[in-house]
């Protein structure tokens, strides 16, 4: 067994960054130990090799705990790993440097005689940094949603949105560890795609108020510029019961499973129930007909169910146990044999101070909100599902994210990326290629109403052959 030494202060911190690094991630039982240096010590039972690396992070965050003085110091020093480590792959060659120090010669990388090997790189404190995302609690700035916008992140601002710098550090840190302790065997993991659905409108114009019927017709003219596609919602609406609902434009669910069973995938639906914003939320009735009809359908064909909590659940985690155990009722009364535990939030309005504790508390199980609205990437810096920390509460949770890599509208949308369908292929491939080499989870976010722009279907169809 390895044990790891590490300062005898934010032991909890500590202990939760190190136990995801090696027993989540690299599937590796060790023991952690307080000692009284001020640095990062891994050796093995008889103690004849050690890996030693500086504890950079932890030691700020103790003077300066949620202070702006306690994130990185900008820009972040890069190293090109290849001229230490030619047989380590990232996703590009210049690593950059959350949390570290280099030794007196300016080296990130040396292996003394002794066997020990000295790491300028803080690998333990740096993830914690990026998969509590620590640094959306300090920092003050908020979208017009409360959200944290990409652009303020450590990730865009130091050009690692696109990869996923846990991962590489992670990678890194076994690299080193096998030149150590050459019989070491690591976990296996195995690439795959995620397929997630948030179903904001199931029905275009059925069951829907005038409103928002008008404002259904009038995107399909003005902003899809299609004529036959606002016909074709008049005629579902015109023709009453299941044959005026399969006639819908969005009630596309069938198609969306068949490209799913395709490639032999599952599709994960999150359903609304609630209506806590009128300017936001979409307002169908769970418990309606077409509804029930609709949650049997995709049970029947074994895709999943889960949560799409309305937009006022962030600031109301009464209204999220409200809706979780609608959601229950809604399925139970459907005849519907599934558990209420995954799901995300609406217009990924998620808070680092709170949305985890709160869904903890709800009952549910995984989250898949942790995503930019306005930019692809690697927000908790990992592709690989990890059970996270409560910044609230300052304690681990059960909780599993799944962090959110790709939705359509960050690639499409005019105020987001507004990426034309050859420039979101590349991102897609990049991205998809970042999350093949370390084996992780391609979480994806396609709406059911997207489907609606030949757009971005044709980038499904580019996004399921790449994907999978």
């Amino acid at each position: 067994m390895l044990t790891l030494y590490c300062p005898d202060f934010m032991m909890p911190e500590r202990d939760y960054a190190a136990r995801v690094i090696f027993e989540e991630f690299l599937g590796l039982k060790y023991c952690l130990i307080r000692h009284d240096d001020d640095h990062w010590r891994l050796t093995d039972s008889e103690e004849k090799r050690s890996l030693i690396m500086p504890d950079v992070f932890f030691a700020k965050a103790r003077e300066y705990w949620l202070g702006l003085e306690s994130l990185p110091k900008q820009p972040l020093p890069t190293w090109n790993v290849a001229s230490d480590l030619s047989d380590l792959v990232l996703v590009k060659p210049d690593l950059p440097i959350i949390a570290g120090v280099t030794h007196l010669d300016g080296a990130w990388f040396f292996r003394s005689a002794d066997n020990t090997i000295l790491l300028g790189i803080d690998v333990i404190g740096s993830a914690f940094f990026m998969l509590s995302r620590y640094e959306e609690v300090v920092k003050p700035d908020r979208d017009e949603h409360d959200r944290f916008p990409a652009l303020a992140s450590l990730a865009y601002q130091e050009s690692f949105l696109d990869r996923p710098i846990v991962d590489e550090y992670v990678e890194l840190l076994w690299v080193v560890m096998k030149r150590l302790w050459p019989t070491l065997e690591r976990r296996r993991h195995e690439y795959c795609l995620t397929l997630t659905h948030d179903v904001d409108d199931p029905f275009g114009v059925k069951g829907q108020t005038w409103g928002r019927i008008i404002r259904r017709l009038g995107r399909d003219l003005i902003r899809l510029r299609d004529p036959a596609l606002a016909v074709r919602h008049m005629r579902s609406l015109l023709i009453s019961g299941e044959a005026g609902d399969n006639l819908d434009p969005n009630n596309n669910f069938d198609w969306i499973m068949d490209q799913s069973e395709g490639y032999g995938l599952r599709s994960k639906f999150y359903f609304m129930v609630g209506d806590t914003n009128k300017e936001y939320d979409d307002g169908y009735d769970i418990f309606a007909s077409r509804l029930q009809r609709l949650l049997r359908r995709i049970h029947e064909r074994g895709h999943i169910i889960g949560l799409h909590p309305s937009y006022d659940t962030l600031d109301r985690p009464n209204l999220l146990l409200t809706e979780v155990e609608k959601l229950r009722q809604a399925l139970e009364k459907a005849g519907v044999d599934q558990i209420v535990q995954s799901g995300r939030q609406h217009y990924l309005r998620w808070r680092a101070d709170r949305t985890w504790a709160d869904w903890e508390n709800a009952g549910l199980k995984e989250d898949s909100s942790v995503g930019f609205a306005e930019h692809a990437g690697f927000r908790t810096g990992t592709c690989r599902a990890y059970p996270v920390w409560s910044l609230a509460d300052s304690k681990p949770l059960k909780l599993i994210e799944k962090s959110l890599v790709i939705m359509e509208r960050s690639l499409l949308s005019e105020q987001y990326m507004n990426l034309s369908l050859e420039q979101a292929g590349f991102v897609i491939t990049r991205l998809v290629s970042a999350v093949k080499l370390f084996k992780g989870n391609m979480v994806v976010l396609w709406h059911n109403d997207h489907f609606l722009d030949p757009v971005a279907t044709c980038l499904y169809y580019n996004l399921l052959k790449e994907g999978v």
